[in-house]
């Protein structure tokens, strides 16, 4: 903007200054205009003189009076008319040569405007060219944005009936442990009113508190570890391992992740890549610092596939992986009997 703005400044003063020559050349046009009829006009009193001359050289051929001092009258007043013609003529020269400047000038001026502009002009296509490649650059970034919608829309539509089938059975097993704690209840009920309810009934009521560190070696279920921010994947594999015989605990990030494993000490962990606060990544590092915890084994459920991944996970320290666009309950029970 500031050499569009300096441009136009440096446009001004040139047209400017190219007024004022214009101007210039037109006073001399003038004043030569006016030399030339100052010029014509002494041609014209030459000829009078002439004229007179002729006449006087006339009388003095009829009168024979005075020849000599008229003659030198005439010639004195050709010589003046002479210097004044050759006066004129200078005079007339000058003029010229200003004109053939002012023109020399002007073209000068012309040349360095023409220069300024073109200047200008290749600013102006550096400038666009730029504005192509930021403008090509933004559109090879939407294909790929694009692209990553158009796998997301896939994975979707891949997971998505076996995440209804899924919760159509945690539906089935909801309304089966409501029956159950309904029945408990009737029988409760019932011993109340007879006078015999058993403190062995009312502890079998109660839900079993999670293992502590120093009841995890004693335990008879094998403890799963979960750890996803999702809660709809938390409580599908936590009813999909509870249906296999497994006891579960739930993280929803990587720092309640670690957390739950300190305290309960599990046999397995679960967890996802891509959480808040601490990923998978680094929940599975900090697992294997600790000389103790080597042999926990570690599963990493994730959308992505591809080698260098696995790889980075395997660096982590994880044992497995599980991908969510392949997630069903046979396979994913398979994959956790393999280490427990």
């Amino acid at each position: 903007m500031l050499k569009r703005l300096m441009a136009g400044v440096y446009k001004q003063e040139l047209a400017s200054l190219a007024k004022e020559h214009e101007t210039q050349i037109n006073d001399l046009r003038a004043q030569l205009e006016q030399t030339q009829t100052s010029l014509e006009h002494m041609q014209t009193q030459q000829q009078s003189l002439q004229a007179t001359l002729d006449s006087k050289q006339a009388e003095l051929d009829t009168a024979h009076e005075k020849p000599q001092k008229i003659q030198a009258d005439l010639e004195a007043q050709l010589q003046a008319l002479e210097q004044a013609k050759l006066s004129v003529v200078l005079e007339l020269d000058q003029v010229k040569s200003e004109l053939a400047q002012l023109r020399s000038a002007g073209s000068e001026i012309q040349g360095a405007q023409n220069a300024g502009l073109e200047q200008e002009l290749a600013e102006l296509k550096t400038q666009l060219e730029q504005a192509k490649e930021e403008t090509t650059a933004l559109q090879q970034q939407k294909g790929f944005l694009q692209g990553q919608l158009r796998q997301f829309e896939l994975e979707k539509q891949e997971l998505e009936p076996g995440f209804k089938a899924q919760l159509a059975e945690l539906e089935r097993n909801k309304n089966a442990e409501i029956e159950q704690l309904k029945q408990q209840l009737e029988l409760l009920q019932r011993e109340k009113n007879m006078g015999s309810a058993s403190l062995s009934a009312a502890d079998s009521a109660t839900p079993v508190a999670p293992a502590t560190p120093a009841a995890s070696s004693g335990r008879q279920k094998k403890l799963v570890l979960i750890v996803d921010d999702a809660l709809t994947t938390r409580v599908l594999q936590k009813k999909m391992l509870e249906s296999a015989g497994f006891e579960v605990v739930l993280g929803k990030d990587g720092l309640e992740g670690q957390s739950m494993f300190q305290e309960h000490l599990p046999d397995l962990v679960i967890t996802d890549v891509e959480m808040p606060k601490m990923d998978g990544f680094e929940l599975t590092s900090w697992i294997r610092k600790d000389s103790q915890h080597q042999r926990v084994p570690v599963l990493m459920v994730t959308s992505y596939g591809d080698p260098e991944f696995q790889k980075k996970g395997k660096q982590a320290g994880a044992d497995d992986f599980i991908q969510k666009n392949n997630f069903n309950q046979q396979t994913f029970l398979e994959i956790v009997s393999r280490y427990l």
